[in-house]
């Protein structure tokens, strides 16, 4: 893709479905970014569907963090690596196949290589904004991820020393209230 121009039909094309795209994966932001006009409008656009597709992964309820983290990370390196992007925008839509979600982010993160057809296009300038901004979104997703998952990790962690010790704990009691029965320290008293 980098060092490739794409035909002016296809980059119509491409710029057609990211202004369709746009109403059915937003509501607020699609009312104020189709107000914009000229490459603001076509940069705005571009910058908020990248957002929305890593969004997209953050949000994707049945997808392990793990897996969430690395699509985040891929996506930044897909921005920030021009030199193998074709290649690697290509592995980053076979890998999304896992997210699940709307429809309409779906259908957005299966055409991501349309949206970057249209970055392509953008002015340089544009483009290092986008590509500052958007990697930082994705790495901070990326780094919250890992932050729950460290959390979930010591939690884990911890109710399992806390199981341990109430294990001992009761092993410890049953242990002494069966000596004590044996020694006939306790002795049950029956109800009338």
């Amino acid at each position: 893709m980098a060092g490739r121009v794409k035909p002016a039909l296809l980059i119509m094309e491409d710029w057609k479905y990211c202004v369709e795209i746009l109403p059915k994966v937003s509501r607020t932001f699609a009312l104020n970014i189709s107000v914009l006009k000229g490459n603001i409008h076509k940069s705005i656009l571009v910058a908020y569907l990248f957002c929305r597709a890593i969004d997209t992964v953050e949000d994707a309820a049945k997808l392990e963090g793990p897996d969430k983290i690395a699509l985040l990370i891929n996506f930044a390196s897909l921005l920030k690596n021009t030199t193998d992007r074709e290649y690697s925008l290509n592995q980053w839509i076979k890998n999304i196949t896992i997210v699940d979600g709307s429809s309409s982010d779906l259908d957005l993160l299966r055409n991501t290589q349309r949206v970057f057809n249209v970055f392509e296009s953008l002015k340089n300038s544009h483009k290092q904004h986008i590509i500052s901004s958007v990697c930082k979104m994705a790495q901070g997703m990326a780094y919250f991820q890992k932050k729950k998952q460290l959390q979930t990790d010591q939690l884990n962690r911890k109710c399992g020393r806390v199981r341990g010790i109430l294990l001992f704990c009761c092993r410890s009691c049953r242990r002494n209230v069966m000596q004590s029965l044996h020694r006939g320290d306790i002795r049950f008293i029956k109800r009338k």
